[in-house]
């Protein structure tokens, strides 16, 4: 039985023929020549659902190490955030809209960003009130971590390896729009000059540090 990861990729996998750079006649697979359009697709999808599992035996150690402490860090400010988060407005929403590319591929569920956009200050309300209960809940709809995925050939490649093809995927408008949401309230002038992890010339790493270091000093006081 295939896994679940090759499983969704599978069904949601699209080969983009319309374009003569990322289509061919056959894939390569263990010296195995696949003609089957059908059977090209089961292939490619077993291909990024195996991408997209965990590999331990290859990860950089400190690097992870490094990602829990910010986890941490951050599961420890929702902690405190939860109880009286800054909940969005329908301008917030109106605002995102607003960011959402144009002219682009629609989602898995028929909608382009036009849709969104041409009807946005009677669908505000509502997505407010659906964003606003994934930050209060915080639970994430599952259908934010799906899309459709297509493979790209890369350039000058041989077509007919599985691997010389990148994944392109049009995720949900609605978790962009969600995603833009956050991302404005991220974008307000910071309140301290210390907050400064995604200013242009400072790393994120300095900002951990001088949180680990603050919270070190205040421990050793109590």
């Amino acid at each position: 039985m295939d896994n679940p990861n090759t499983q969704l990729f599978y069904r949601l996998i699209n080969r983009g023929r319309s374009n003569s750079r990322t289509t061919t006649n056959c894939l390569k697979i263990d010296g195995e020549y696949i003609f089957c359009h059908e059977d090209q697709r089961k292939r490619f999808a077993q291909y990024y659902g195996d991408l997209s599992v965990p590999k331990e035996e290859i990860y950089d150690n400190y690097y992870l190490n490094l990602c829990k402490i910010r986890q941490s860090y951050v599961q420890e400010a929702l902690e405190e955030y939860k109880d009286n988060p800054e909940l969005f407005t329908d301008t917030d929403i109106e605002k995102a809209i607003d960011c959402l590319n144009t002219k682009k591929n629609p989602d898995e569920f028929g909608l382009p960003a036009e849709h969104l956009k041409y009807a946005k200050s009677t669908i505000a309300p509502a997505m407010k009130a659906i964003f606003n209960n994934i930050l209060i809940y915080r639970k994430v709809p599952i259908f934010f971590k799906s899309g459709i995925l297509t493979p790209v050939l890369k350039k000058e490649k041989d077509s007919t390896e599985t691997s010389n093809y990148r994944g392109i995927t049009v995720t949900p408008i609605t978790g962009k729009t969600f995603e833009y949401s956050f991302l404005n309230k991220l974008m307000i002038e910071p309140k301290t000059d210390l907050q400064f992890g995604f200013t242009k010339g400072l790393s994120p790493i300095m900002a951990s540090l001088i949180i680990s270091e603050a919270r070190y000093e205040k421990k050793k006081g109590e």
